[in-house]
């Protein structure tokens, strides 16, 4: 399902206050991020991941010393993209 195709039915089920904009938003929002992040974790280098397991790393720690920061340009690049179309979303006209 096309995510333009959701407006519409958001707008029958919540009207046109504030509780459809804030739905489509965090909607619109969620998708983008959750999908950088899942980039950005899968961009850490394997090199990285091998020398922390080699290590004894735990895959909790691994996941918390590497891989999380290797995503966050990514995930900070979604939030940022958001950003304009939240800012854009809030300065409609009621």
């Amino acid at each position: 399902m096309p995510m333009s195709s959701v407006v519409p039915i958001a707008i029958a089920l919540l009207g046109l206050g504030l509780g459809s904009r804030v739905a489509l938003v965090v909607l619109f929002v969620v998708g983008v991020v959750t999908v950088n992040t899942a980039t950005g974790l899968r961009s850490a280098s394997p090199q990285l991941t091998e020398m922390a397991r080699s290590f004894y790393a735990s895959p909790t720690l691994t996941f918390l010393r590497v891989r999380l920061p290797a995503a966050i340009p990514s995930i900070m690049a979604g939030l940022r993209t958001e950003l304009a179309a939240v800012w854009w979303a809030w300065s409609l006209p009621n």
